[in-house]
């Protein structure tokens, strides 16, 4: 039985970027494994059939519990990541890490990355003095095998988990960057995250809304480039080293980036964005920064990021 536990109460992409810390925590139990506990209120919620996928095939953690239903007393050491959301078990766990101060940064202001503020939070509890281990992201080699396809593969996801305070990330001109993808690359165009997400986009390959979360993983692996907005599926990416192209519109890149070096960003210049964080993220219906981010800018930018891809790939002809 691990001596280390973990809350967990977020989203995917949350989850992603708390595992170097996790991972970290694992690192101060005798067995190197962690037990992550969840709010056992916390129902009727999309999100916790994928998280609970991903944590159990963690190679980190030894079990998903949750509280109450779970005793807690027996656990030596304690971490509540940043961004999880209250609930009587997490402030149970907080006394474990003998505070009664729920984790939480002035993003805006600090212009911290989520992974180091989670990572700082698990030195102070564990004393750790090493290096940030790499986000992890479990791949179920169960899911789909994309050799037989044309290449290069290029994966879309306009990412918001279905809810409409996330729909101002998405990305408004999906179906005609698709078009010139395929047009210019000849390879395969496959969507990638949930339903709806990619309506009316001409993929060659659509797997939005129907492969689970590792499945999904799978996929992502074998791309030769992603185009996504800031959102679960791009952690995905940048846990597992894939080529991404990122669109930043509302969202604090601050806080969010990749650490993929593989990744390159692309961020609205319009003088109101990011406002995550402030009153004019909840106010706002206009979604200008998105919009603002053109096809020919980022068509531009996917040529470039694939001239090796294109040189290795005329070499091989």
């Amino acid at each position: 039985m691990s001596e280390v536990v973990v809350y967990f109460k977020s989203g995917l992409g949350n989850l992603i970027q708390a595992t170097p810390a996790m991972q970290v925590m694992a690192k101060s139990d005798p067995g190197g494994k962690i037990d992550v506990c969840m709010d056992a209120g916390w129902k009727h919620d999309s999100r916790i059939k994928s998280v609970e996928e991903i944590l159990t095939r963690c190679e980190f953690v030894e079990k998903v519990i949750r509280h109450p239903g779970h005793p807690l007393g027996s656990y030596r050491l304690a971490l509540v990541p940043a961004q999880c959301e209250t609930s009587k078990t997490g402030r149970l766990i907080l006394k474990k890490m003998r505070t009664a101060l729920w984790p939480s940064e002035n993003w805006p202001k600090t212009g911290a990355h989520e992974a180091d503020v989670n990572m700082r939070l698990a030195r102070a509890v564990t004393g750790y003095k090493g290096p940030m281990p790499p986000k992890y992201m479990p791949v179920s080699m169960d899911g789909p095998d994309l050799r037989a396809e044309r290449k290069p593969l290029i994966g879309l996801c306009n990412g918001a988990f279905g809810t409409a305070m996330w729909r101002k990330k998405h990305w408004p001109y999906f179906k005609v960057i698709a078009r010139q993808l395929s047009l210019y690359f000849k390879g395969t165009v496959i969507g990638i995250g949930s339903s709806g997400e990619l309506k009316d986009v001409g993929l060659d390959v659509d797997f939005t809304g129907k492969l689970s979360i590792t499945k999904s993983a799978r996929v992502v692996q074998q791309l030769d480039l992603l185009v996504t907005t800031d959102t679960a599926v791009m952690h995905m990416g940048d846990a597992l080293g894939v080529r991404m192209l990122v669109l930043f519109g509302p969202t604090l890149m601050t806080k969010n980036a990749p650490r993929n070096p593989a990744a390159r960003m692309m961020r609205s210049k319009i003088g109101c964005a990011p406002c995550q964080y402030t009153a004019r993220f909840f106010t706002c219906d206009t979604f200008t920064c998105m919009e603002q981010l053109t096809p020919m800018a980022v068509m531009a930018a996917v040529r470039g990021m694939m001239r090796g891809w294109e040189r290795t790939s005329a070499r091989a002809a």
